[in-house]
Parts: C-alpha cells; sequence; structure tokens
C-alpha cells in the first residue's frame, strides 16, 4: 500500500512481503508510537477488510507478522522513516474490519529468558548486546564505560535492562538513566543515557504554538498544560527520603535521603516552594549489596522520574516523521515576540520529549507528550531556584 494525501504526505505499509493495494478512506485508524518509557516503538492498525483478504486469506504463518511501515511528511521526501514491526495480536471482526497491533521487531529483547554475567565495562556490554539484538546503532553514555560485573539471572533481557536503568551510577556519579530504542529514518538506535546528558543535548525542533509557522518555528497546536506539582509534592518537594539495611555494617539506615538541590533541569526553576518543606513517605530498599552499597543510583533516579513528571504539555504538530523520544525542543508563545520577552509566559523555552504519536487520516500529524521539572519567569517568584541547570 502506497498513497499520499493531499501532497500532505507518503505513506507506504506492507505486510509478508506484499503491497497492498488500498485506499486511505479503508482506514478507521493508523498510529506509531515512540514511548521514552516504553523499551521499543508500537503501531495499531485498523481498516476494512470486507473481503477477508486479512482475515481469512492470508495465513498466520510468521511471515505474515512482519509489517513494515514507511512514511513522511511530503510523498518526495528524502528523509524517510521505516519501521519493521513484528504482529503481536490480531482481531478480525464479522463487521469487515480487522485490527492488528505490533512492536518493533527486536529479536532476542522479550524472547525468551537467560542466565549469564558479563565481566567488561559497562558500555562495552550495552553494546554488545544491543548487537545480538540486531540493532546495530547505540547511543550509551560515556560514563559507563567502567568494568563492573553484571549478572542476568534467568531474565528476558527487556526486564533485565530495565533493572539497569533503575539500579546503575555513572562514573562521575550520573543517574536518571534512560533505556529504549527509538526509530528514526529507518535505522533503530539502543539508547541509554541519563536525563542530564538527554538535557544537555542540543535543540531539535523549534516550536511556536499557533496555527502558522514563524521564521524556523514549526506551529504547535492543540496546546494543553498540565501541572503535576500539587500532587507529586505530597510525597516530599525538596528532599527524597529512603532507608535500607546496611548488610556489611549490620545497621538499618533510617534517615537517608538525596535533595532536588543535585537533580538537573531544562527551566530555571523547579515547581516547588521555597516554604514547602513537608516531609514525604520514605522510600524503603531491602538490604545493600555490592552493586548498591548505599542505594543513591536507585533513589536519585526514583526521584527524578517523579520529578520529571512536574509539568507536562501535550500538543500536535504536523506530521514530524523522525522526532523521537530525548528530543530536546524549544517553545514559545506568539504573544511573547509581541511583549519583546519569551519568559513573559511561563510555559516558554526548553522541554524534553517523552511520547511521539503519529497520526495518519487524511492528513499526517504528529501528537507530542512534552516534559520538564519547573517553569521558566523573569517575574518575581518564591519558587525553588534550579542549582544544575542544563540549558
Amino acid at each position: 500500500m502506497s498513497f499520499g494525501v493531499t501532497d500532505n504526505f507518503f505513506f507506504n505499509m506492507t505486510i509478508a512481503g506484499i503491497t497492498l493495494p488500498v485506499e486511505p478512506r479503508m482506514f478507521r485508524e493508523i498510529t506509531v508510537t515512540q514511548d521514552l518509557d516504553k523499551m521499543v516503538p508500537v503501531f495499531r492498525v485498523a481498516m476494512q477488510d470486507t473481503g477477508g483478504n486479512l482475515s481469512e486469506l492470508l495465513p498466520y504463518d510468521l511471515s505474515a507478522n512482519s509489517v513494515t511501515l514507511e512514511f513522511g511528511a511530503s510523498p518526495v521526501s528524502n528523509d524517510l522513516n521505516r519501521f519493521a514491526f513484528r504482529v503481536l495480536r490480531r482481531f478480525p471482526q464479522s463487521q469487515g474490519m480487522f485490527e492488528m497491533v505490533g512492536m518493533l521487531d527486536v529479536p532476542g529483547l522479550y524472547n525468551f529468558s537467560q542466565s549469564r554475567s558479563f565481566s567488561q565495562s559497562i558500555k562495552t556490554t550495552l553494546e554488545s548486546i544491543a548487537t545480538e539484538m540486531g540493532v546495530s546503532s547505540t547511543l550509551v553514555s560515556p560514563s559507563l564505560d567502567y568494568v563492573k560485573t553484571l549478572v542476568q539471572p534467568n531474565w528476558i533481557t527487556a526486564r533485565w535492562l530495565g533493572y539497569l536503568q533503575n539500579r546503575l551510577v555513572g562514573r562521575g556519579g550520573e543517574f536518571g538513566w534512560r533505556c529504549f530504542i527509538k526509530n528514526a529514518r529507518g535505522q533503530a538506535t539502543l539508547v541509554f543515557r541519563s536525563l542530564g546528558e538527554l538535557f544537555s543535548d542540543p535543540v531539535q525542533y523549534n516550536f511556536i504554538v499557533g496555527e502558522r509557522a514563524f521564521q524556523d518555528h514549526r506551529p504547535l497546536f492543540d496546546v494543553q498544560v498540565f501541572d503535576n506539582s500539587g500532587i507529586l509534592n505530597h510525597f516530599g518537594p525538596q528532599s527524597q527520603k529512603y532507608q535500607y539495611y546496611d548488610f556489611n555494617a549490620g545497621v538499618f539506615q533510617s534517615n537517608q535521603e538525596t535533595s532536588i538541590a543535585d537533580q538537573p533541569s531544562l527551566t530555571e526553576f523547579h515547581l516547588v516552594d521555597n516554604s514547602d518543606t513537608a516531609d514525604g513517605v520514605p522510600i524503603l530498599f531491602g538490604r545493600s549489596t555490592s552493586f548498591n552499597p548505599d542505594f543513591i543510583g536507585p533513589i536519585q533516579t526514583a526521584y527524578a522520574n517523579r520529578l520529571l513528571d512536574s509539568v507536562q504539555m501535550w500538543a500536535v504538530s504536523p506530521g514530524l516523521e523522525n522526532i523521537v523520544p530525548g528530543d530536546i525542543v524549544k517553545v514559545v508563545f506568539a504573544e511573547s515576540f509581541a511583549r519583546g520577552n519569551q519568559y513573559t509566559y511561563q510555559h516558554s523555552g526548553h522541554w524534553m520529549v517523552k511520547r511521539v504519536v503519529h497520526l495518519f487520516d487524511t492528513t499526517f500529524v504528529t501528537r507530542l507528550l512534552l516534559v520538564r521539572t519547573g517553569v521558566d519567569t523573569s517575574s518575581d517568584t518564591t519558587l525553588m531556584p534550579v542549582q544544575d541547570q542544563k540549558r
């Protein structure tokens, strides 16, 4: 299947190596989603199948599980993104509709459990696992280039990578790891980097809130901002307490904490008031091990994950085929140009892409979930200034 609609986009879909001759009006839903908190991209397709070609005539053998989606913002785009998916479930319906869902085809990620160990640098271990899974490109933090013995205890690789994401500490004390496979320009890449490193990346896209582009700013519309700080701050706004049993010393450590001052941010202020010193519920870890002797990595990562959802922005852009989770974007409001100060609007500034949802109908749009830990403002405020601002 290959079509362009009003010159808005190009889309091609192949199932079991067969290009299907269908029309856009036959589709009820086509979505492709990438998420910072999900290991791999996923897709969903719902379409008319009145002749039963997909639900009855096509055998559900191994080749039928192979679905390739390729799309771009225009029919002549040289910057197409291509996904090789594996079907997980199909939903043939008696009303002549056929639905299927699946995820990026990464062999060995979810297929089977393994027991093994690695005695080399963590960076080398992660890169070798990517090669094992058929992922040729990697972005692994250089702070993980130190030798550490790692054991995979009869887990699937996806579960083990998730464990490492929550437990590791970089050579320079880095924390707040993100491990996921992104897909851009037809290439899958294993990413294992800290939030501080992601926050320091160059801006990939400039957006202006409004229906029209302005200079090098792409339009961003249907904007919704969610301030979650009122809920999250009940867990302890300025620090996160934790407890664990120190096995070597034989002592229960009950009054440990990590401070918000150690947390990186894209903004000038955390969405935490200076006067809000309420204590939250401490996190209870188990006994210490040689892998986590003081649990400083896990607690800082847990705290960073909570702060990251302090402010969220949902917005829609004309189709951006190669935007991916972890990208840094800059958002400005049109009215701020007239006022001569972009920080008049506290939600202007830098954001990180957390989720990307590509939607195809008669047009191609990309729905974005943007996140950050606070706000930027030129007004007087009692909010806490950020100590580790990355922009």
